[in-house]
């Protein structure tokens, strides 16, 4: 119900106005009605602003400002929304699995943490990068700095291998062609490459 259907449901029981259509009291009501109408959908544009999950464009922009993130207008929303849930989230002292696992999400990895403990090691399996432009030696460098000092920590970022690359039998104006960042080719080259040869 609009606000000019609200306004004539809340004036028709008191029988004080003449409420047919065309008359002075009608005008006057449309009238409250289009600036009712206007006060009414600002208030849904707060009200849609107040949730990270409801955020949208230039306010999801203003909660990646106020976490840090970097704004990428080209990632969809529901990406964006996620990351900044995740920084959100992240306590620096957390060293559950959970908590190291949201601190590694807040630098832009998803990954699986897998414990080796006779080696009293800690493998991150790298499952996907927020941001293919992200730099991987950087993202490493604050992985380490958020997980257990003592414990020594491999990673594994994906599977491609340059003896991999090799055999897909493309050359590099058919890797240029692809137009992907040395971070996905890392990370998820393996299918990247698929058929590129062809």
């Amino acid at each position: 119900m609009g606000a000019l259907e609200r306004l004539y449901a809340a004036m028709e029981p008191l029988r004080l106005y003449a409420l047919h259509r065309n008359s002075l009291v009608d005008r006057e009501l449309m009238a409250y009605g289009a600036g009712f109408a206007l006060l009414e959908e600002r208030m849904e544009d707060i009200r849609r602003m107040a949730f990270i999950q409801t955020a949208r464009g230039e306010e999801l922009a203003r909660y990646e400002y106020l976490v840090g993130l970097v704004t990428r207008p080209e990632a969809d929303d529901e990406t964006r929304r996620r990351h900044v849930l995740y920084r959100m989230g992240a306590a620096a002292d957390d060293f559950s699995r959970e908590g190291m696992v949201n601190a590694i999400r807040v630098l832009g990895m998803e990954a699986e943490l897998v414990e080796d403990i006779p080696r009293e090691a800690l493998e991150v399996r790298c499952l996907e990068i927020a941001d293919p432009a992200l730099d991987l030696d950087r993202l490493k460098s604050g992985v380490l700095a958020v997980l257990p000092a003592h414990l020594e920590i491999v990673f594994d970022i994906g599977e491609m291998t340059w003896d991999m690359f090799d055999e897909t039998g493309i050359d590099w104006d058919d890797f240029d062609r692809v137009r992907f960042t040395w971070t996905e080719f890392d990370i998820n080259g393996h299918n990247l490459l698929k058929g590129s040869g062809d």
